[in-house]
């Protein structure tokens, strides 16, 4: 990974039962990268393993950052080596800060936490207590002594705006009551295990929320294989021509990698945005815990980890993909059949276009975005 910043971990806390936080200093006593609440760092284990936690100190400090880690039961050797093996003045390696949950402009905010869910929640309670803005933060956990922070919130200029919600007290919150009563331009953001995600989204969409204005991050992705109606499909790679097969339950990443092709991803879940990647064509079917879909310019994005193609009437499963590094390869139009899709070949082995057996070949040339339709002689262009 390029651009890593060396930091020392100047203090290691435990701050529940399963929760440790490590408070994170620039080695060489400079100040770090500036960072806007709901922001989260990739850390570079040693082990080889590249993890993301949320910063869930004050956005407006530079001499430290603070991040807090749940240890999994099941942990695939992140959380594990944080709790067992990182120490206190041992170096890491981490990341600039990235925000795929940034606060958005609005007159009043409803902050949802769930576990450790808590995280980016902490710095966006911060930033608004700062910004002097309305807004409540909701704490849910199964017992206390599972709650991180507490004595934190309790002592901060906002505690009269933090509740919590402890099942084993018999404190489970009325979402919907929650829900109901915020006032209106309400921005809701929502962190946690999926379940308790599941829950808040659902309920506020039963409620008319529109959906721009309900935010969500998952702490730890659901499973995204073996769904019923998976189908195979296959995957061309634009700069050789090479067609690989996809299995059901089986991700594009996975696929790829099994023939030497490597796309870019850290926390192989497709929750960290790494293999987020801009859709050049196509109906696809994002998994349910695939929640973060973004536009840019019309485009979107979906991470390779968690999407497949749909089913388009008449021509199978069809999907263009352009890595989200590639700035030139865009959608300009989609044919049904015997469409031609040209695109910038510059970062070939990331642009990818889906096709199913049952689909026309497809041909690939470098150079502008084109595309020519069925029953059409004209072309249209990006240039």
């Amino acid at each position: 990974m390029d651009n890593m910043i060396t930091v020392t971990v100047a203090r290691k806390q435990v701050e529940a039962e399963g929760i440790v936080s490590l408070e994170l200093v620039r080695a060489d006593g400079g100040e770090l990268p500036s960072f806007a609440a709901g922001a989260h760092i990739d850390i570079a284990l040693d082990n080889g393993l590249v993890r993301q936690y949320s910063l869930c100190n004050a956005p407006h400090e530079r001499h430290r950052y603070l991040i807090a880690v749940l240890r999994e039961p099941a942990s695939r050797g992140g959380s594990q080596t944080v709790h067992e093996s990182i120490n206190v003045g041992q170096t890491v390696r981490i990341g600039a800060p990235r925000n795929l949950f940034a606060l958005a402009p609005a007159s009043s905010y409803l902050l949802l936490a769930g576990g450790i869910g808590i995280t980016p929640l902490l710095a966006m309670a911060e930033q608004l207590a700062a910004d002097a803005a309305d807004f409540q933060l909701h704490y849910c956990a199964r017992e206390p002594t599972r709650a991180a922070f507490t004595q934190r919130i309790r002592n901060a200029a906002y505690a009269a705006k933090a509740r919590f919600h402890f099942d084993s007290e018999g404190q489970r919150p009325d979402v919907a009551r929650l829900l109901r009563d915020a006032p209106p331009d309400t921005h809701l953001y929502v962190c946690g295990p999926a379940g308790f995600i599941e829950l808040v989204t659902t309920t506020a969409s039963a409620l008319g929320w529109p959906k721009q204005a309900v935010h969500r991050e998952y702490f730890g992705a659901a499973d995204a294989g073996g769904e019923a109606g998976d189908q195979p499909f296959e995957v061309q790679i634009a700069s050789s021509g090479k067609v690989y097969s996809v299995a059901p339950g089986q991700s594009v990443v996975q696929a790829l990698a099994e023939h030497g092709i490597a796309i870019p991803v850290s926390c192989e879940q497709g929750v960290c945005g790494t293999c987020i990647t801009g859709v050049l064509a196509g109906a696809l079917d994002p998994r349910p815990v695939l929640q973060r879909r973004r536009t840019c310019r019309q485009r979107q994005f979906h991470a390779l980890l968690l999407t497949r193609p749909r089913a388009i009437a008449g021509a199978g499963p069809v999907a263009a993909y352009s890595s989200a590094f590639s700035s030139t390869c865009i959608l300009i139009s989609v044919g049904r059949q015997r469409s031609t899709i040209c695109c910038n070949d510059m970062r070939a082995a990331c642009t990818l276009m889906f096709i199913a057996a049952t689909t026309s070949p497809r041909k690939f040339f470098s150079g502008t975005a084109m595309v020519r339709k069925p029953s059409s002689s004209s072309w249209s262009t990006s240039a």
